[in-house]
Parts: C-alpha cells; structure tokens; sequence
C-alpha cells in the first residue's frame, strides 16, 4: 500500500466520520476530515476522497464533488441495493462500498481504487449485469422526457422543470412518477442512472455543466 496516499473523509456526521477515518489511518493512509465536501478548498490535494452517502441527495453531492475536484471518490452506501451502487458509480465515484464493511475491505477498495480499478462484491456485479438486461427500451422516454433526464442530470429542480414545460409543480411530479415507473425506477438519481447506460446522458461530462439551483 502507498502510505504516502492522502485521504479526505467527508461525513455531516462527527462520529462515523471519525470511526472511518480511524479506519483508513491504521491501514497507513494520511487522512483529513470534512464534514461537507463544499467545506474542501480546491486547491487542497487529495489523492482520494471517501465520502458518506447518508441520503439520496448525497448522490448528487458525489457529483458535485466530482466536478471540483480530480481525486478519486469512493462512495460508502448505507445501502446495499444494487441500484445505488450503480447510482454511485454513474454519478462519479471510482467504487462503492458498504458503510459497515470490515477495515480490510475498505482499505483494499481505497487501494484498488487509487490503482484505477474498481472493486465490488459479485453479487454486487451480478445484480447489476441484471439491471442493465432487464432496463425497458430506450423508446419508452420521449423528446421532451429526454430533456426532462437531461436537465435533471445537470442538477436541476422541479420548480425550473415547471418553468420550462409549463406545467405546474404538481403535475411536473405526476409526469416523473410516470416515466419512473416505465424506466423501471423509484427515482431521480435512479432515472438518471440508467439513463446514462442507454447513453441519453452524459453523466460523465464535466467541461459544459453548468450549475443549477434546486429545491
């Protein structure tokens, strides 16, 4: 392992944040610590970040951290879904992990990661070879719900999906239930996921995002 590495560990939460910072110092990684990605100067180096991911919004914090900064992200789920550890990946992170995974495990995802691989549990990758098999075609979105994915994907909001199409917030709802549910997801940060792996949009891109407020 590099000792010389050099982790950041964002968590809101003092006490997780500290126990996995804990963690990754005893396998002989140089860590700090943030309780919120935003918090970070970009002008501060760090050869990877692992970063808490409490809620789903986190996932969008995963990509906003991911266009500030060139580290590496490993993402700690509190989930053990397969979807959100596609989510995770497609939103920027190099791996995903469980947040209760052993210390070793940890420290060989962070090590495998830093090394430009990306280690995930088999049932893990089974799953999600089985997501991509069995994600409905990519007709079932039309023009104006691609621009919908789209905007979405950049980090907007409702409120300016509303504006856009004219509709009211409501009825904005009432139309992403619907697409949801043809896409075979539960939600946005889901939709926007698989999205990317039909190719309608480019998660990956960072030069022409622009920054949208939300709601």
């Amino acid at each position: 392992m590099d000792v010389t590495a050099k982790v950041l560990v964002v968590d809101p939460v003092a006490t997780t944040r500290e126990g996995v910072a804990l963690i990754l110092e005893r396998c002989g990684f140089q860590v700090d610590r943030s309780g919120s990605a935003d918090a970070w100067p970009t002008h501060q180096c760090m050869d990877a970040v692992v970063m808490n991911v409490h809620t789903e919004d986190d996932f969008t914090g995963v990509r906003a951290l991911r266009d500030r900064h060139d580290s590496v992200i490993v993402a700690l789920l509190r989930s053990s879904e397969a979807r959100d550890y596609q989510t995770a990946l497609t939103c920027g992170a190099r791996a995903a992990c469980a947040w209760d995974t052993s210390p070793q495990d940890l420290a060989m995802v962070v090590t495998a990661a830093l090394a430009g691989r990306t280690v995930l549990p088999t049932w893990i990758v089974e799953r999600l070879v089985g997501l991509v098999q069995q994600a409905p075609p990519e007709p079932t979105v039309s023009a104006e719900e691609l621009r919908w994915l789209q905007l979405l994907a950049r980090g907007g909001s409702v409120t300016e999906l509303s504006i856009i199409a004219g509709y009211s917030p409501r009825e904005v709802f009432r139309r992403l239930r619907q697409l949801y549910q043809r896409m075979g997801v539960s939600n946005r940060q889901q939709a926007i996921a698989v999205a990317g792996t039909w190719g309608l949009v480019d998660v990956a891109a960072t030069g022409d995002r622009r920054r949208l407020s939300r709601v």
